[in-house]
């Protein structure tokens, strides 16, 4: 189990790196890794409640739906800091064009 465990932390992170390596910034290491990584513990905390909620375990499906809520809310968080954060960048290209 721990081995399977590692080598899902080590897929998530070769993939992140191939968006890491395209050197845009959208992907850059900070927002990839928190893009891919969110991603794991939201599908990991959705599937959980799901399995839990099916097999009868509510006290571990309620946790677990309110951990994949918590994880969701602080993705999209970060996504509207990262498009706010461009919306200035751009702000700041156009006014140096004119």
């Amino acid at each position: 189990m721990v081995a399977a465990s590692l080598s899902g932390l080590v897929a998530i992170f070769t993939s992140a790196m191939i968006y890491v390596d395209t050197r845009r910034w959208f992907w850059s290491p900070q927002l990839a890794f928190v893009k891919f990584y969110g991603t794991m513990f939201l599908l990991g905390g959705a599937g959980t409640a799901t399995f839990g909620a099916w097999l009868g375990a509510n006290s571990v499906a309620q946790t677990m739906g309110l951990a994949a809520l918590l994880v969701q809310a602080a993705l999209l968080f970060g996504r509207s800091q990262a498009i706010t954060a461009t919306c200035g960048i751009v702000t700041v290209l156009i006014t140096n064009l004119r």
